[in-house]
């Protein structure tokens, strides 16, 4: 299923995580796994905390990183989509579906 644009997208409950420099180390603690995020991924997770959609995620990063609106999308989409997967990440659909 593909991520919804209104939809806000938030950080699972069950992820413990620290800044290390530009990068943020995670613990699933439901799954007990650990995953570490670069330089970018680390910037979308701490923007998460503002429980945003596709569309102000994207609009973010263009205004901090040289990169067109379509390669920002298909990226984050992708990246996303990996964090949903791995119950890292949740969309709000019911939210979105208010709107």
């Amino acid at each position: 299923m593909p991520l919804p644009v209104s939809a806000p997208l938030a950080r699972s409950e069950s992820v413990v995580f620290s800044e290390l420099d530009d990068q943020v180390v995670m613990l699933d603690s439901r799954a007990g796994r650990y995953y570490e995020l670069d330089a970018i991924g680390a910037r979308i997770w701490m923007l998460l905390k503002d429980r945003l959609t596709l569309a102000q995620l994207r609009d973010a990063l263009t205004a901090e990183y040289d990169v067109d609106d379509e390669t920002c999308l298909g990226d984050l989409v992708n990246f996303l989509e990996e964090l949903v997967g791995l119950g890292l990440v949740a969309v709000d659909s019911e939210e979105a579906a208010d709107q």
